[in-house]
């Protein structure tokens, strides 16, 4: 089975690709080589390349950013995956569109399900959304997979981040009031293939109980941090106000098996 991977060079293909290469034939596409929403290019590309599986893993992730540059953020995360299902229909190509927790708002007192109301506070949840909704109309053959708070080599993360600030300022406010699933990059890979080939569930997650993430993370990896200063979500975050930032609780239900617990 040959996939396309859009976002070669993103920090979930980076960890997945070498996993998946084992059991597929992968070909690469960065995101500075092809924009997803310029519909000649990417027909020409299918048409090459003949995948019977396209993964989209080309978003814009920066949350802050998305606030900041709406236009791009709609035109990457919310027109691209549309565009992308549109010619995956035209070519009879499956599209595995990746998504995110932020569709929800973190109001609700359980782990979500995937039919749960979606409900983004932020231009990232509304747009990311608007990226599945697009997908969904466009073609009947795909699959839409959420996943959230990812970590793993070669990109920055929450632990990477608070090592580096903490170094360069001398003191991190961190959230101690957010709960979520941390996920290891590479724990995606397995699901992913399942997925693909059909032979898994609708819903695989690696959850792990975070009722105070900053101090969770803090006791597991920063045990004699100095720098770290527990803070609401509610207050300051990366130096400037953010209403309309993370969901406060956005556990994602593990309704089949659990890839990694941490307890």
């Amino acid at each position: 089975m040959r996939i396309l991977v859009t976002g070669s060079d993103g920090l979930v293909a980076t960890n997945i690709i070498p996993f998946l290469k084992e059991h597929f034939e992968i070909i690469p596409a960065l995101e500075k080589e092809w924009d997803i929403t310029d519909r000649d290019k990417g027909r020409a590309v299918l048409r090459s390349v003949q995948p019977h599986v396209l993964l989209n893993l080309a978003a814009m992730t920066n949350v802050d950013g998305c606030e900041d540059i709406l236009d791009r953020a709609h035109k990457v995360n919310a027109e691209g995956p549309g565009v992308l299902a549109d010619l995956c229909r035209e070519e009879g190509v499956k599209i595995a569109h990746f998504s995110t927790d932020y569709v929800f708002d973190g109001a609700g007192q359980r782990p979500y399900r995937e039919d749960d109301r979606t409900n983004p506070l932020s231009v990232y949840g509304r747009t990311k959304l608007l990226g599945e909704k697009e997908v969904m109309k466009r073609t009947d053959n795909f699959l839409i997979i959420r996943t959230q708070w990812i970590y793993g080599e070669g990109g920055e993360n929450f632990i990477t981040k608070v090592t580096r600030l903490g170094k360069e300022k001398g003191t991190v406010s961190v959230v101690n009031d957010q709960t979520g699933s941390p996920t290891y990059a590479k724990d995606l890979a397995q699901p992913v293939a399942a997925l693909i080939r059909g032979t898994a569930p609708a819903s695989i997650t690696s959850p792990m109980m975070a009722p105070a993430l900053g101090l969770t993370l803090q006791e597991r990896f920063f045990p004699s941090c100095p720098y770290l200063q527990p803070a609401s979500l509610s207050v300051r975050i990366n130096s400037r106000e953010r209403p309309q930032g993370p969901p406060i609780r956005s556990l994602i239900a593990a309704r089949s098996r659990p890839i990694r617990g941490f307890v």
